[in-house]
């Protein structure tokens, strides 16, 4: 009978170690990590840095200004991008740590090339740059298709962003920096709605455990 007991016990013991790891599983990185979601950073980022470049290629901003909007791109995005991607890394989430890390080195070439390059010149070693990085950043919009909808989008958005410059640059055609300038500011609005929604579902409501007597 004794036997029988023990064998019980190892058998509960076997379930619950099942339904733990089972449990662990399901749970995912962001239930073990002191991190965070790191994408609404990024795409508040990524909003400002499109409205900045959008006023520039639209003329909302005078040409003669393009050294200072420069500066605040290079102030402003890349370091932002550069944070989300580390504590994405941190958190174990490598498809928005690598779509962080991109946008950060493009955001920095672009901010570069705008303090050096006079405004509505073309530059065939950006637009060459932007077209790679268009397709770099399509890897991980289809690597978070299905876990990050909303992040896909975004991604897109901004590949198709870089992929009109690339052609304004490529075949010189200063009309595509107006295409550009129209979906960096199509790709602000929804970087704007990602971040609002992402940063919505990450909040959970707070309950107090009821009062002991």
């Amino acid at each position: 009978m004794v036997q029988h007991q023990d064998e019980g016990r190892s058998r509960a013991g076997a379930a619950r170690g099942r339904v733990s790891r089972e449990d662990d599983g399901r749970a995912g990185p962001s239930a073990t990590s002191p991190v965070g979601p790191s994408l609404p950073l990024g795409f508040l980022a990524l909003a400002a840095g499109s409205v900045m470049l959008s006023g520039l290629q639209l003329q909302w901003i005078p040409p003669a200004q393009s050294h200072t909007v420069a500066v605040i791109l290079l102030a402003f995005v890349p370091p932002l991008q550069l944070l989300s991607s580390i504590l994405a890394f941190v958190s174990r989430d490598p498809v928005a740590g690598t779509a962080m890390a991109l946008l950060a080195g493009s955001w920095t070439c672009i901010g570069m090339a705008t303090l050096i390059i006079p405004a509505g010149d073309s530059n065939p070693a950006l637009g060459l740059l932007l077209a790679v990085g268009a397709v770099l950043l399509l890897l991980p919009a289809v690597a978070a298709v299905r876990e990050k909808p909303v992040g896909t989008a975004v991604m897109t958005i901004t590949a198709l962003r870089f992929g009109s410059a690339a052609v304004a640059h490529l075949v010189q055609a200063p009309a595509w920096l107006t295409v550009s300038g129209v979906i960096g500011v199509a790709l602000a609005v929804a970087a704007l709605g990602a971040a609002a929604v992402l940063l919505l579902a990450d909040v959970r409501p707070v309950t107090s455990s009821p009062a002991r007597t």
